[in-house]
């Protein structure tokens, strides 16, 4: 949103939104001008009442009352009603807006029907009137396009966005692409977004950097009779309330997704069920050794509660011992009997086990857990978006983000709808 936002500060931008029906166009113009205050607004529509617009959208009253002079607020801005007005009435009011030469914004919704009962003449008047000399009169534009792919307008305007509905494992998923924004650099062509309570809501980046120090221990989601919690209690709605006692937990993660976001994940996991007096049992990979597994999880659980009730098989022999490691010799019966035992112990100190599966790439074993997982959530990178959804259960896509604002990783999950 920044990015366009900073497009527009430009005087004389014009940005066209384009898309099939139902993709967010409006919802996008609106939510535009909702972050826009501090410049004149003005919003032609040429499809919908504002009664029907606060039917479809509760959040944007103050915004339209504003544009209709009700509000003390923001009596300088307009909302155009232009539902069967012809072009002349069209014109009047645009010329009226770059004559006042003031910090503008203006939307027309939509641009096909500005044109609808416009002669051939009419319309290069209209597109003259609107496109012609902004820099001079400090205004920006949007035009909204009924179009999926609005090639006339495309030479006229200075930025393009489209707007795309479509499938990801037969799951819905929205996404904006930036088909160009003149004299900006866009580093990443394609934005993950949901129309979630009708906001228009960009879903925030996959975290790729070192992740903040955690300077409190994290807050409790506490369990019930019946499920274990996950440590975010949007996880566990997701997941239907929570892991099931005695059921299987799989997390499917692509090798797209970057080590620190699976290892924020998994972390919230174990730290809620150590927290809570449970035992943690993990095998480290190639990926993580055992030590830097450790030093992930302590801030979370405390060293007298790593030591007790963290155990991580460690088959690098170089590595010193430590409390938590648990040492296969590469005797297959022996290594099982001693894992076993470890297990055994675990169980007796503490207050109970959730077995969590982690996969990342094809192989027997994840074959194997697809068998018997009886919890199954996907996690996956698309285009710098982290993703997640439920196949068992199954749920719609979510965007997922971790935020540090309480001194602790907590999972936001926005529902893609």
């Amino acid at each position: 949103m920044n990015l366009l936002l900073e497009f527009l500060e430009i005087p004389g931008n014009v940005l066209l939104i384009q898309g099939a029906p139902g993709t967010g166009k409006t919802s996008l113009a609106l939510e535009i001008l909702s972050a826009m205050g501090d410049s004149h607004r003005v919003y032609a529509s040429t499809r919908v009442s504002p009664i029907k617009l606060r039917i479809q959208f509760p959040w944007i009253d103050e915004v339209i009352d504003s544009m209709s002079g009700r509000s003390s607020k923001a009596k300088s801005d307009e909302f155009y009603d232009l539902r069967g007005s012809d072009t002349d009435s069209v014109l009047a009011k645009i010329i009226r807006l770059k004559q006042a030469k003031r910090r503008s914004v203006l939307v027309v919704d939509s641009w096909e029907g500005a044109l609808r009962n416009a002669t051939p003449e009419g319309c290069k008047m209209l597109e003259t009137a609107i496109l012609s000399e902004l820099d001079q009169t400090k205004a920006s534009v949007i035009l909204v396009s009924e179009a999926e792919r609005k090639d006339g307008l495309g030479y006229l305007v200075d930025g393009i966005v489209t707007l795309e509905l479509s499938k990801l494992d037969g799951r819905r998923m929205r996404a904006l692409e930036v088909d160009k924004l003149r004299g900006f650099r866009v580093e990443n062509q394609y934005f993950a977004f949901s129309l979630e309570k009708g906001r228009f809501t960009f879903m925030n980046g996959e975290y790729e950097e070192e992740a903040p120090t955690v300077t409190k221990s994290p807050e409790i989601v506490m369990h019930t009779t019946t499920h274990y919690s996950t440590g975010s209690r949007k996880l566990d709605q997701l997941l239907q309330g929570g892991v099931r006692k005695g059921s299987f937990f799989l997390i499917d993660s692509e090798n797209s997704v970057s080590p620190q976001s699976l290892r924020l994940l998994v972390d919230m996991i174990r730290s809620n069920f150590v927290n809570q007096g449970g035992a943690c049992f993990s095998v480290s990979t190639g990926s993580y050794s055992s030590e830097s597994l450790a030093e992930s999880l302590r801030p979370y659980i405390g060293d007298k509660a790593l030591e007790e009730r963290v155990r991580i098989v460690e088959f690098n022999s170089q590595l010193p011992s430590k409390p938590w490691i648990l040492k296969p010799r590469g005797q297959q019966m022996r290594d099982l009997a001693e894992s076993y035992k470890a297990w055994d112990a675990l169980k007796e100190t503490s207050a109970g086990m959730m077995v969590t599966g982690i996969s990342s790439r094809p192989t027997k074993l994840r074959d194997e857990f697809l068998r018997q997982a009886d919890y199954h959530i996907k996690i996956q990178d698309w285009n710098g978006h982290l993703l997640a959804y439920g196949v068992k259960p199954f749920t719609h896509v979510h965007g997922a983000a971790f935020n540090f604002d309480k001194g602790y990783p907590s999972l936001d999950l926005v529902e893609i709808v």
